[in-house]
């Protein structure tokens, strides 16, 4: 038992190396080990404590716990990594761990929460709404799935309850580190961007953010890639309708 409220600090305001590494070598090892989901320090840091110039995003890791300023008794409980992507205006939820004693007590929503309305301030800061926020994940359904620490069908179950729906569309996931490959089993989800429920969003935003996303991976010519071209071939309405993610 706390008897201290539980604290949330963005590392990008809370520049700690030694933290980011801990955080790293812990709860971030521990939770995701499929080596084409992986980043690592070497590759955040410079997009946490800068301002990169685009398509490179900006980078936030909001970290949940106790004592988080004090390195020899800090209690982490959660954490979500973010990335604010100044052309298309949008966010992508890179990582939301939460230890297992500490999950279904609703921290995964509150990390979900603040890490909108991060990226809204940072919108606003271009003077901008912010026009979408996006997350992949593993598809439950793909039987060859390397082992994870969580169960997939338990991480989408975890997303739908924060609000997640499922964006439609053949998702590729780029290359996140030279090396590692793309990955072909993950579904692209959406949130809410503001208090309506989401239903639908225009092809154009979609488009817009997977673009600078696969350009920040490497990509240089998005629209020349066969992956990329492929996610919007079947398309011919403005909107894509979104769906609920798959129940086991």
């Amino acid at each position: 038992m706390h008897t201290s409220a539980l604290e949330l600090i963005d590392l990008r305001d809370h520049r700690d190396e030694a933290f980011l590494w801990a955080l790293y070598d812990g709860l971030f090892r521990r939770t995701f080990r499929i080596r084409g989901q992986l980043e690592d320090p070497s590759v955040w840091i410079p997009l946490l404590w800068a301002r990169p110039e685009p398509p490179e995003p900006l980078l936030h890791i909001v970290v949940a716990g106790y004592h988080l300023r004090e390195p020899g008794s800090r209690l982490v409980r959660g954490v979500v990594f973010f990335e604010f992507y100044q052309e298309s205006a949008c966010g992508f939820l890179t990582y939301l761990a939460v230890e297992p004693a500490f999950r279904r007590q609703g921290l995964g929503r509150r990390l979900v929460a603040e890490a909108i309305d991060r990226l809204a301030s940072d919108a606003a800061s271009m003077g901008t709404p912010l026009v979408g926020v996006f997350s992949d994940t593993t598809d439950p359904r793909d039987a060859s799935r390397e082992q994870e620490s969580m169960d997939p069908w338990e991480r989408v179950k975890m997303l739908a309850r924060v609000g997640a729906q499922l964006v439609p569309i053949p998702y590729v996931q780029p290359e996140l580190m030279p090396g590692q490959g793309r990955l072909r089993n993950m579904l692209l989800v959406a949130f809410p961007a503001g208090a309506e429920p989401l239903t639908t969003l225009p092809v154009r935003s979609v488009r817009a953010f997977l673009s600078e996303f696969y350009r920040a991976c490497g990509v240089n010519a998005p629209e020349a890639d066969e992956d990329f071209a492929a996610m919007f071939a079947g398309l011919d309405d403005d909107v894509i309708v979104l769906h609920p993610l798959p129940a086991s």
